[in-house]
């Protein structure tokens, strides 16, 4: 039996990113014949409940303080031998452990000594080699040119949700913008929101504006923001733990959104994109994709950009039918939707090389 652990977490701190790519993998690992368990260290009682609904089989990991990694790695040792289990994907990369690189890098060793481990990382420096490296992101061949042999990188093994996949060609542009969607993510970076809506209400657009608040946002409308918005033609419309994003974003005429994943998701849909970044980092990356790719606005680090900047370089996206129209066609041809195939057809290559 070709039992693959996903060792993943998701909660109100780390989001549930790397849960939903991690799920669409294993729900295409299924189909392929293998069987996917998940792993978890990190988690709520609603990320389980959504691991379950996709009949996906896990485990969990004690995720008290006081257990050390060592211990861990001996939890890990012993899921091993249950399941026989020699394939780990590991999607990780997050806070909870890079606070403490040196342990989390020996950390990482000792599961690749165990496993063949897959791991996915970001544009962070590399200090750890696994037997196989995933960064799915526009510029990772560039950003991580001495990891190109031997490690899957590039936007073609991003791995979009079903819900994008079944709508590919269902959004269709239209010159006139009558509905801006904001969306953020899971949180509420840099008060990002509140800087977009107080934009938009400076703007002399006049339509629907849906604000999408994610479930561990926290928002903090100023007074003088409620009134402008009040006080504004614009309708708007907040939408909490929204369960609908995919039909929110096809009724969009312009996605607002921040250095996140989303970008790529509405890129794969064609929908033009109005961008900033969260932080200095993430501001030399989407300097980069902005230019690659020729399909989205990106101003830079919210920080460092006054709100007045903001409210001149939407107007001018929001009449500049050409350019928004440029973005979508060229949006649809950067992501094709077949990072899961690719990298699953990557994985049992691997397996029948190694006779199992």
């Amino acid at each position: 039996m070709n039992n693959i652990f996903f060792r993943v977490d998701a909660d109100e701190t780390i989001g549930n990113g790397h849960l939903y790519r991690c799920l669409e993998l294993a729900k295409r690992a299924l189909e392929e014949g293998l069987f996917p368990i998940f792993i978890l260290k990190f988690y709520t009682q609603s990320v389980l409940s959504i691991i379950n609904s996709n009949k996906i089989k896990y485990e969990l990991l004690d995720n008290k303080s006081k257990i050390s990694l060592l211990k861990e790695i001996d939890n890990l040792s012993i899921l091993k031998k249950k399941y026989n289990s020699k394939i780990i994907f590991l999607d990780i990369e997050h806070k909870l452990y890079k606070d403490s690189p040196q342990n989390y890098k020996n950390y990482l060793t000792q599961i690749d000594n165990l496993f063949r481990t897959i791991m996915f990382g970001d544009f962070s420096p590399i200090h750890f080699h696994p037997k196989t490296l995933i960064i799915p992101y526009i510029g990772a061949k560039k950003h991580h040119s001495k990891l190109v042999n031997k490690n899957l990188l590039g936007e073609q093994y991003f791995i979009l949700r079903k819900e994008f996949l079944d709508h590919k060609e269902t959004y269709s542009f239209r010159k006139k913008v009558s509905n801006i969607v904001v969306t953020m993510g899971g949180t509420n970076p840099c008060n990002s929101i509140e800087k977009a809506v107080e934009s938009i209400t400076s703007t002399s657009f006049t339509g629907k504006c849906t604000i999408i608040v994610g479930a561990n946002a926290k928002l903090n409308l100023a007074n003088s923001l409620i009134e402008k918005i009040n006080g504004s033609a614009i309708e708007f419309n907040f939408v909490y733990n929204n369960f609908n994003f995919i039909s929110q974003l096809l009724n969009a005429d312009i996605v607002f959104t921040n250095s996140g994943l989303t970008k790529y998701e509405t890129m794969f849909l064609g929908i033009p994109t109005f961008t900033f970044s969260i932080n200095s980092e993430h501001e030399k990356i989407m300097n980069s994709f902005e230019e690659e790719t020729n399909s989205i606005i990106h101003l830079g680090y919210i920080k460092n950009i006054p709100i007045s900047k903001i409210t001149t370089e939407l107007e001018k996206f929001i009449y500049d039918y050409k350019k928004r129209e440029t973005f979508s066609i060229h949006g649809k041809k950067v992501i094709d939707g077949q990072g899961s195939a690719r990298i699953l057809d990557y994985v049992i290559k691997d397996i029948q090389r190694n006779g199992e």
